[in-house]
């Protein structure tokens, strides 16, 4: 089937209803199909996604008829509310009953996908064998690929639109409205807030008045703004707000062209500011907190001026970019989006991406965590004091960078380290090259077979191995010496230092001067080359 026949035989399927709602279904629909061949798709494959025009219909009738049924109210009738709670019982049998337990499930066995892959790799590097590092990584990936497509389908198919709103205890609107609540709860104790967007776009930031005030706003039309409806009430100590859909349909609507906002101010020192959201964004300027958690399934998230204990922030397709943040402990975590991170001072930094490519500039922690499975890591300005930086295919390049101990690997990507300063450093990647310029105490650098550069100032003790790769040492320590212990089988070393030259030498322990760096160097088909 292509374009004009799936629109046509819709609208014929359409044909009863108003002639206005009609053609903006269908109008709906073509943008969809435009959208579709912008990506790359075919028209059968585009009429293939959007499903049966008779499953589609009869969703779209059950709501045009809810809109225009004269006894309809703001709550749902009474055999929809069996159904969805008979739905959302069956959901808790998969693993949760609302839209929040399915991002949060997915993203922690994301997070755990991630891990695991990158524990796999580590361990076959340790090993040094190709085809085990070849056959876990393959392993790891096929099946965190599996595990993720599966928790996706599982997840939000069937409960996006079928969790259990029936214990909400407060009134639904469909209007724009604004509700302000004191900054204050039983006690005194801090107030907290919980946010579930569904497919609202979240919007957080330091209020004016010191009260919490939450503005909701839908943009779309008036078919969109029926299909929605806003709750807010504060419980005991918490505030809750978010929306709910009203009926089951699955409007294929562009929720970035009919946005749903909601905005939300908040005091100074609140406790805990819990946000989620399927299909929106979700932002957090200037707000102070105990803890904040952010979580979303396509959309970005991004947090500027934020001082919390701690942040944990998480996406499936979106982007995170964290600015100015000063916190105790950051975690972000995405699958196939990027991670941007800027400014942050932390006890402990996790940022974590599979498909996507990680960026920090002027990130200072205690303890630091980067990793990505496919995408690069570009490091700027890092200062630990203990540093963990990981990648299987994707490039790692760090620079002008302070680590008491630091250990970074890759198992096909380069390693490009400049202008770096360690106490200890563990350098490794199976067939990528490493490139080392740094000021260090001890150095470990490893490849099998991509070759190692390093370009040391001061004197350090140097184990470096290659198997077919070279191995290039750059030796600047102002003349104090070297104690040098080479192994090679089919290479060559070379030494030429202090004006004194050293060709085809082999196995074998050589000395100069005050012998102020020791280096350990080896490799079987590759030639050791060292010079000052």
């Amino acid at each position: 089937m292509n374009k004009i026949e799936y629109l046509n035989a819709l609208k014929e399927a359409l044909k009863n209803i108003d002639i206005s709602v009609m053609e903006e279904i269908v109008s709906d629909y073509e943008e969809h199909f435009q959208v579709g061949k912008e990506n790359g798709k075919t028209e059968d494959e585009i009429c293939e996604s959007l499903g049966s025009i008779d499953d589609l219909v009869k969703e779209i009738n059950e709501v045009y008829n809810t809109r225009n049924d004269e006894h309809y109210t703001q709550e749902e009738p009474k055999n929809k509310q069996g159904d969805s709670t008979q739905n959302a019982g069956e959901a808790n049998n998969a693993d949760g009953s609302n839209i929040q337990d399915a991002i949060s499930h997915i993203l922690d066995s994301a997070s755990g996908a991630i891990n695991q892959a990158l524990n796999a790799a580590s361990e076959a590097i340790n090993k040094v064998d190709l085809n085990e590092i070849s056959n876990r990584i393959k392993d790891s990936m096929d099946n965190a690929s599996s595990h993720l497509n599966d928790l996706t389908d599982n997840y939000f198919t069937k409960n996006f639109y079928s969790f259990d709103m029936n214990n909400i205890n407060t009134e639904f609107t469909h209007d724009n409205i604004t509700k302000s609540y004191d900054n204050f709860g039983p006690e005194n104790r801090k107030i907290n807030i919980v946010v579930n967007g569904i497919c609202a776009e979240i919007h957080v930031k330091k209020s004016t008045n010191d009260k919490i005030n939450i503005r909701y706003e839908n943009n779309g039309n008036e078919r969109q703004k029926q299909k929605y409806s806003f709750y807010s009430f504060m419980e005991d100590d918490t505030v809750y707000a978010g929306i709910r859909v009203v009926g089951r349909s699955v409007f294929m609507f562009n929720l970035k062209a009919y946005s749903i906002d909601i905005h939300i101010e908040v005091p100074e020192n609140i406790g805990i500011i819990d946000l989620k959201t399927a299909n929106g964004d979700i932002s957090i300027v200037d707000v102070a907190s105990d803890i904040i958690y952010a979580q979303t399934s396509s959309g970005d998230i991004a947090s500027d001026l934020v001082n919390a204990g701690d942040i944990k922030i998480k996406s499936s397709s979106g982007d995170l970019h964290i600015e100015d943040c000063n916190c105790l402990k950051i975690m972000a975590e995405t699958i196939s989006g990027d991670i941007d991170a800027i400014n942050i001072n932390a006890k402990e930094l996790l940022l974590k991406s599979t498909s996507g490519d990680v960026d920090a500039e002027n990130t200072k922690a205690d303890i630091i965590d980067y990793r990505s499975l496919s995408g690069s890591l570009d490091i700027k300005s890092l200062n630990t004091s203990e540093c963990l930086i990981k990648s299987i295919s994707g490039d790692v390049e760090l620079r002008d960078s302070t680590m008491n101990y630091a250990e970074i690997s890759s198992v096909s990507g380069d390693i490009d380290l400049s202008n770096t300063a360690s106490d200890k450093l563990r350098v490794k990647s199976t067939s990528g090259d490493t490139k080392l310029d740094a000021n260090v105490r001890r150095c470990y650098a490893f490849s099998k077979s991509g070759n190692v550069e390093a370009d040391l100032s001061g004197d350090v003790v140097l184990e470096s191995s290659s198997t077919s790769g070279n191995v290039r040492v750059r030796l600047n320590n102002y003349g104090n010496g070297y104690f040098i212990k080479s192994k090679t089988v089919s290479g060559n070393l070379s030494i030429h230092y202090n004006d004194i030259h050293q060709r085809n030498l082999k196995t074998g322990t050589y000395t100069y001067g005050n012998q102020g760096s020791e280096l350990i160097l080896s490799s079987i088909s590759g030639n050791i080359e060292i010079r000052d």
